[in-house]
């Protein structure tokens, strides 16, 4: 395998929740757009958070549709970020990721965990419930 093409630059660090990077992309197709969804800010902190872009093709060009993250902590889930996606043999889209668990946020005695939730779209946006502090079982 190698590369093919030039480098393209899909989005920036420009919004004040990501700060100060942004990382971890992961893109899918739903219908005829492409979703570049990545994580924002520290990854040891409560704020660390899942943004994403609409692309029109794998290239971009690419928006922002939201000024805030799309998927952020939800007591006692901290700091969920480090998304990937997959499908289930039903075709249901899952998000996998990792987060803080309960008070001890940034801690070094590993307090990360890691969960799973179904990701739907409803009017072309991307909708979960999480984060979950339960378990998803996968059908």
């Amino acid at each position: 395998m190698t590369l093919v093409g030039e480098p393209v630059k899909l989005i920036v660090r420009d919004q004040p929740w990501e700060r100060p990077l942004i990382e971890n992309p992961a893109m899918i197709k739903n219908g005829d757009r492409y979703y570049l969804f990545y994580s924002g800010n520290w990854w040891e902190s409560h704020e660390y958070a899942v943004g994403y872009a609409v692309c029109e093709t794998v290239t971009g060009p690419c928006e922002k549709p939201l000024t805030e993250p799309w998927f952020k902590f939800k007591p006692p889930v901290m700091g969920p970020g480090g998304e990937a996606f997959f499908t289930d043999t039903k075709g249901n889209l899952w998000m996998a990721y990792h987060a803080w668990t309960g008070a001890n946020v940034g801690n070094s005695i590993g307090d990360r965990s890691l969960h799973i939730d179904l990701v739907t779209f409803e009017d072309d946006k991307p909708v979960t419930n999480g984060p979950s502090s339960t378990p998803q079982l996968l059908p």
